[in-house]
């Protein structure tokens, strides 16, 4: 392969990674945002709060806390009440990897994004990971230059 033809492919490998789609309602799928949390009594309700900022049409969260002895549970609790959000408890720990099985479970869609409770997502991660399985590309805001 020459320089140019290397070159060549890198670019059009890096346009297709940045090719934006748009989802219209009702295409827009439902994405579940999960939260594992354990002890988490100090990072939780902003984990919460910024899945729930993320602004798309069709989100619901799941709180998944793992036996905590601290305040997460209270937290948990106070967001489950709003409709997008469930919460699961676990009476004693079971390990992040039983609770995100668990999370998955609930999950009610098809599309799971995953997030630690001490993390705050991109604003734009839900259009990110869903434009892989859009159903209609269009064109990009921004396309790359040649």
């Amino acid at each position: 392969m020459t320089a140019s033809t290397a070159a060549s492919s890198r670019s059009m490998l890096v346009r297709a990674i940045h090719t934006s789609y748009t989802f219209r309602a009702p295409t827009w799928p439902l994405i579940s945002i999960a939260i594992p949390a354990r002890d988490e009594e100090d990072n939780l309700a902003k984990a919460i709060t910024r899945a729930l900022e993320l602004q798309r049409p069709r989100i619901d969260v799941i709180v998944i806390n793992d036996g905590s002895t601290d305040g997460t549970a209270a937290i948990a609790d106070e967001f489950g009440k709003k409709a997008n959000v469930q919460v699961v408890h676990h009476s004693s720990p079971r390990g992040k990897s039983r609770s995100l099985n668990e999370g998955m479970q609930q999950a009610a869609s098809e599309l799971v994004l995953i997030i630690d409770a001490d993390a705050g997502p991109d604003f734009n991660i839900l259009e990110r990971m869903a434009s892989h399985f859009a159903l209609e590309p269009v064109t990009p805001l921004y396309p790359l230059a040649n």
